[in-house]
């Protein structure tokens, strides 16, 4: 059940970036589909960019820590 409700979140999250590049689209031409995409997926993006230079920076900082 957790599953399904899961799946309608990520189905209506992707029906709305749909919807948000449609409508950026018509108003803005080229760049209006890119912000609309951006705004509703971006966030996502950038918080797994985020997350990775944390974990690498952390990594380098213990393989520095493991030579002294």
């Amino acid at each position: 059940m957790l599953g399904l409700a899961i799946l309608f979140g990520l189905a209506v999250w992707v029906l709305l970036t749909l919807i948000a590049m449609i409508v950026g689209y018509k108003f803005g031409k080229g760049k209006g589909l890119f912000v609309g995409f951006m705004l509703t997926m971006g966030g996502w993006f950038v918080y797994w960019a985020r997350v990775r230079l944390y974990s690498s920076q952390s990594k380098l900082f213990m393989q520095k820590r493991s030579r002294d």
